[in-house]
């Protein structure tokens, strides 16, 4: 009985064909848009100065995660990657926004900014080097991803669900084939090391401000309606 269905990426709809012997109705693949003009990248100069009031220096790299502490999302993972970056990388900062406090978290290199209101966000993630987003389900889009990538975070992110799509004009991304191996995150980050000391990284220039706006999929979402 339904006469349209919008879709956040091409896969949805793919597997909606998959798992429907009819499915009949107009499709239009209309993706999802961040909120926000807040949401984009900053300079390095200040970034290193908003860094000092945690207390960070400039020499420091700081990891960003932001979700609930769903299983889905792999908060219980992520422990476990900084635990072990953290004995190599006495520099490494983790800043996770989000979910409610925890209380095996009382390390000096992590702080745990809670819920904060979408126009606080950017603040935090431009404050990031790279993202870790460690969704161990199919997601639909991933939009916290197209935040922090929007702020300026390097993705380290598994390919589950639509997030390769989602994030396939990223001149930069890391990928976890198996994120549920905690040593595979490991060896992303070192991964994301060698990409931040390299010519092209450096020279790389990018549009994040028109990437996933809310004004393209605003103007999708209104041709849809209309056609």
């Amino acid at each position: 009985l339904v006469d349209k269905v919008f879709f956040l990426t091409e896969l949805g709809y793919q597997k909606t064909l998959e798992v429907n012997y009819q499915f009949t109705p107009e499709v239009f693949v209309i993706g999802n848009g961040v909120v926000g003009d807040g949401f984009k990248p900053i300079s390095q100069e200040e970034k290193n100065e908003r860094r000092k009031e945690f207390g960070w220096t400039n020499d420091d790299i700081v990891i960003t995660w932001l979700a609930n502490a769903r299983p889905v999302k792999g908060l219980h993972l992520f422990k476990k990657v900084v635990e072990n970056l953290s004995g190599k990388y006495s520099n490494l900062k983790v800043l996770s926004i989000g979910h409610k406090p925890q209380s095996d978290l009382n390390s000096s290199n992590w702080i745990q900014v809670g819920q904060v209101s979408n126009s606080n966000l950017p603040k935090y993630l431009q404050l990031g080097d790279a993202y870790f987003f460690t969704s161990v389900w199919q997601e639909g889009f991933g939009l916290s991803l197209a935040e922090a990538v929007k702020c300026g975070n390097i993705p380290i992110t598994s390919p589950l669900g639509g997030i390769t799509e989602v994030l396939s004009e990223i001149p930069h991304k890391i990928y976890v084939q198996r994120p549920n191996v905690v040593e595979d995150w490991v060896n992303a980050f070192e991964e994301y090391l060698n990409l931040r000391n390299s010519p092209e990284f450096i020279s790389q220039e990018f549009d994040f401000g028109s990437w996933q706006s809310y004004d393209k999929w605003e103007q999708r979402f209104l041709n849809a309606l209309k056609s």
